[in-house]
């Protein structure tokens, strides 16, 4: 971003799309963007097809499993993107739910609820720092289905299973480096950030930690299981 002008420009886009998303979620009326990037009523009869004109859902379903599973903190208020390329060769034009990153507190690593829990709905629940996008789609019926067929896909491609593999096959095959990175940083059992449970002070070892992340990830899964299969 070079001058006043890119930013008025990004704001005005990205509140419209949010102006036409709460009208769409809420009932309110269908409302998309025309090639100048201005609202006009929409030429589709259905939440999804109007969503989908503006917004890639396809990502915004893959990045709603993926905080629910892992509960991330930050999920409503940091370290959480999207993007969009209007370039005459781009690959995302319409708005893009990417980048996931920076979970540090997730997966059990916080000491707050409803974080700490490897039970129970996330994205769809109240809370403090709720993702407002996710929050409201999860209050639609179109929403509901489709979460729950883009689940069944990851769950029976193995990816999450596959995941879980790849955390306990790097903490053998790292274990030597890990110990040196305690070495270097006496960070093992104790307590750093505000959000860190109380529980890791109990963890001697690398893999103590890395048990603790898989025992938890195992459980959540199977909460998931219980409303989105």
């Amino acid at each position: 971003v070079f001058d006043n002008g890119q930013v008025a420009y990004i704001q005005k886009y990205l509140n419209d799309v949010y102006k036409a998303f709460i009208s769409a979620v809420n009932g309110q009326g269908l409302k998309v963007l025309d090639e100048e990037h201005n609202l006009i009523d929409s030429p589709y009869d259905n939440q999804f097809d109007t969503l989908n004109s503006m917004i890639d859902l396809e990502s915004v379903f893959k990045m709603y499993i993926l905080h629910e599973l892992i509960k991330t903190v930050d999920v409503g208020f940091s370290s959480f993107y999207m993007f969009v390329d209007f370039s005459s060769t781009s690959k995302y034009p319409r708005l893009t739910f990417g980048a996931p990153w920076d979970f540090d507190w997730s997966s059990g690593n916080v000491n707050e609820s409803p974080y700490t829990t490897s039970q129970g709905p996330y994205n769809s629940t109240n809370f403090a720092h709720l993702n407002p996008w996710f929050y409201l789609l999860s209050k639609t019926d179109f929403f509901n289905d489709l979460v729950k067929k883009y689940y069944k896909v990851f769950c029976d491609s193995n990816i999450l299973n596959g995941a879980i593999n790849q955390i306990n096959y790097e903490a053998i095959a790292f274990k030597d480096e890990f110990a040196r990175n305690y070495e270097k940083w006496q960070t093992l059992g104790t307590i750093i950030y505000k959000y860190t449970p109380e529980s890791v002070k109990s963890f001697k070892v690398h893999k103590d930690a890395t048990d603790s992340l898989v025992n938890w990830l195992n459980k959540r899964i199977a909460s998931m299981d219980t409303y989105l299969r």
